[in-house]
Formats: C-alpha cells, structure tokens, sequence
C-alpha cells in the first residue's frame, strides 16, 4: 500500500494553478481517499422527527476547496410515508452515522448494530 501511495504521489499533477485541488480529486480518483457516496446514490436515513427510516437520494456533494476539495456536506432528498419529499444537507460524520445502503443496514443501526 505504501509503495503504490508513493507511486501515485509521484505522478501527481504539478505545478499548476489549482495544484491541492486536483491532488486532491487525484487521490480520490485512485482510491487513496473513499468519499463516503457519490451524487445519484440510493441511501437509507433515519429521521428522528418521525423516528423513521426513509429512502433518501444522494444529490449533491459540497466541497471545501478552501483546504482540501475533499467532501465535507452532503445533500439529499427524502420522501415520508405520506409521500412528502423533504431536502437535508448533513455533514459527512453525520451522513455516516445517519446513512445506510439499504433499510435493512438502517434498522440494525437503529438498534445499536453497525
């Protein structure tokens, strides 16, 4: 692992305007840093307003290019039982511990499981 992070950082993009911004997505891009989802993907989120699990899907991903362009907020849009569509902007420690692939993944976080 350290010898392909060595690899990788060699051939790095330099020298140019937006030098950590494109290391950044560089490392992301090779797996060296994994953003926990990407825009388009299907999760599962616990709403403790409802004390639900509602199916929600991954619209935008907010960066911080002022340190890094790594994620720092997620947004995304969740609709309730009565079919009401509602948007949540999280930041990416609360989307890991609020957010699951699937409801059944939800559900056993609800009660204390991963």
């Amino acid at each position: 692992m350290r010898d392909r992070l060595i690899e990788l950082l060699k051939n790095a993009p330099r020298n140019t305007r937006a030098f950590y911004d494109q290391y950044a997505d560089y490392l992301i891009a090779n797996g060296v840093i994994v953003p926990p989802c990407k825009v388009g993907d299907d999760v599962y989120i616990y709403i403790a307003e409802i004390d639900a699990v509602c199916p929600a899907k991954v619209t935008e991903i907010y960066k911080d290019y002022q340190t890094t362009s790594t994620p720092v907020w997620i947004e995304l849009f969740y609709k309730t039982e009565n079919g009401k569509s509602h948007g949540v902007t999280l930041s990416c420690d609360v989307f890991k511990l609020l957010c699951r692939s699937t409801k059944e993944e939800a559900e056993q976080a609800l009660k204390g499981g991963a």
